[in-house]
Order: structure tokens, then C-alpha cells, then sequence
């Protein structure tokens, strides 16, 4: 898996982001910021479940460009302190598993994805300040990473665990002009970035606008990068795997999305399309690897359809 959080610089989705009091936006987990509640009792528990047509987190696919089916349930206390989980499937393709003799690939890994976190939404003055720790959870992952090479009889990279941590501060306002726009930031740091491919940097802003006939539209723009060690580092003969020949990688990625709810209260449709920076670099590993072994990361311009239900 080549692992593009923070959670990005995306892809999709898909955690719900209050977007507006009367507009429920695009869910990614790279926008998790809860509404505090307004009942008598501190404590408020939510959940979302969603469909979409792709899952895209920080401009790539994490199903291999198939369906996602995924869920959320928020824990929110009125001091700011929130916590939650959220699942979905996942489509990694084959991993690289280690027999000593030549290359070979696991055939099973997870198909499961859950991510857990808890974190602090505190107002200050018109500013909102969220700091969150996630983690990030492959259950039945195999360790991945090219572990020997027959051709130098020698270890190229060490296995590495596709789980990882992440800590994230976020900032954001709330203009009082029409369409109300609200202006988030976001940093993420990534001590040890997927497989253990070293620290990992994203930053993204957002901006959501709500539009007439209760609609509401949203901008994204964020950018990952990723120093590269166990998967996209060089190895022991000196050949680097990552971008452009050198170790690690970066890209930048876009995403313009559209919202409304439909029927009832908190059933929402999102419309968005994505675009990376980097899509022929995602794509050249696409092309050598997945129609062989089964790997490969999809990257491509593309328009994700997502209905979601917040309860």
C-alpha cells in the first residue's frame, strides 16, 4: 500500500464535516470536527453510515477505484472533548511478504480499514482551535516491504506494518458575510508514515460556502509528503524506490464538492471531483504492478459520488 494523513496532504471521503448548521458536507477523515451539542445532558453520541462510489483520502483511492461502504460512531462532550471510530473497506492489493529466495507477494491482506481517535474542539474568540490524535488500523494486515533481493543476496528494506499514528491541529472561522464561509486549516503529522515509509507532513485548507436552496459547496486543496524508508526509501545497493528516483515522496492534491440534503434530515448526497498532482507517478506504479500482482494505487481525475445518513 502506498499510503498517501496527514491524512494529506486525501482521498475519498469519508467521515461526516460539519460543513454548516443546515449543511452537511463531504466526509473525510482529514475533516473530522464534531458539533458540539446543544442538549441539557454534556454528553452526545452520533454515528454516520455512507456509500460512495469511490473512497479517495488525500487524493487517492484506498479501494483500488471501487464502491466503499463505511460508518462512524462520535462520542462529544460539551467541555470539547470528543472521541470516535470510524470503519470502511479497503482494497490494497497484494502486499510484498519476505521467503528469502525470490520475490513474492501475500496474497491476503485486510480488506478492513478502522481508524480511531480522540481529540479537543475549544472556541477561541471567533477562532476554532481542534487537536486531535488519530490511529489508523489494518486488522490482518501482512507486513509489507521488499525484504530480500536474490540478485545482491542481501536485505533491501526491513518488513514494515501498514498501521499508523497521527497527531493533528486544526484551525477555523466562521465569516459573518453572505454564504457564510467558513475557513478551516489543517497540519498533520505523521511520526511513521504507512509501512513505516518515515515522517510523513500534510497540510490542507477548506473552504465551505452555503449557497442558495440550502446547498453547499466545498473547496480543498492540501499537500503530502513523505521523507521514504522502508517502502519508497532506497535500499541497501543504493536504488531508491521513490519518486522521481529519490526517496520518498510528495504531491498536491484538489478536490471541489457539492452537497445538499434530500428526503429527510441528515440523509445527504455529496458530489466531488478530485484531482492529484501526481497522478502519472501513482499511475506508473499502477501499470507495473497491479495487473501482475494485484498492486498499485489509483490516482486519477475523477468525479466520487457519496450518499450518507448522520443519526
Amino acid at each position: 500500500m502506498i499510503r498517501v494523513i496527514n491524512v494529506v496532504l486525501t482521498t475519498t471521503m469519508v467521515t461526516v464535516l460539519s460543513c454548516m448548521p443546515a449543511i452537511a458536507a463531504e466526509t473525510t477523515k482529514d475533516n473530522i470536527v464534531p458539533a458540539m451539542a446543544e442538549e441539557s445532558s454534556p454528553h452526545h453520541i452520533s454515528g454516520m453510515v455512507a456509500f460512495g462510489t469511490d473512497y479517495y483520502w488525500r487524493g487517492y483511492s484506498s479501494t483500488g477505484g471501487e464502491a466503499a461502504v463505511q460508518g462512524e460512531i462520535d462520542y462529544e462532550h460539551t467541555s470539547g472533548f470528543y472521541a470516535g471510530i470510524w470503519g470502511s473497506n479497503v482494497d490494497y492489493g497484494a502486499e510484498y511478504v519476505d521467503d528469502f529466495d525470490e520475490w513474492t507477494y501475500a496474497e491476503e491482506t485486510s480488506n478492513l480499514e478502522l481508524d480511531f481517535w480522540v481529540g479537543f474542539l475549544k472556541e477561541l474568540g471567533p477562532i476554532e482551535l481542534d487537536l486531535m490524535a488519530i490511529y489508523y488500523f489494518n486488522p490482518g494486515n501482512a507486513d509489507a516491504g521488499l525484504l530480500a533481493d536474490p540478485e545482491v543476496d542481501d536485505w533491501v528494506k526491513g518488513e514494515a506494518e501498514s498501521d499508523m499514528f497521527e497527531l493533528h491541529i486544526g484551525l477555523a472561522h466562521r465569516f459573518d458575510m453572505p454564504t457564510t464561509p467558513k475557513l478551516s486549516v489543517g497540519y498533520d503529522y505523521t511520526p511513521n508514515y504507512s509501512n513505516e515509509d518515515g515522517d510523513g507532513h500534510h497540510v490542507n485548507a477548506i473552504l465551505d460556502l452555503g449557497l442558495p436552496a440550502d446547498i453547499g459547496l466545498q473547496f480543498e486543496a492540501g499537500y503530502q509528503t513523505v521523507e521514504g524508508d522502508k517502502t519508497t526509501g532506497c535500499d541497501s545497493t543504493g536504488y531508491c524506490y521513490g519518486q522521481d528516483g529519490e526517496s520518498g515522496f510528495d504531491y498536491g492534491y484538489y478536490r471541489i464538492g457539492i452537497n445538499r440534503d434530500f428526503f429527510f434530515d441528515g440523509f445527504n448526497f455529496d458530489l466531488s471531483y478530485w484531482y492529484n498532482s501526481e497522478e502519472d507517478w501513482f499511475q506508473s506504479i499502477y501499470d507495473e504492478l497491479r495487473d501482475e500482482y494485484g498492486y498499485g494505487t489509483v490516482a486519477e481525475a475523477k468525479f466520487i459520488l457519496t450518499a450518507s445518513y448522520s443519526f
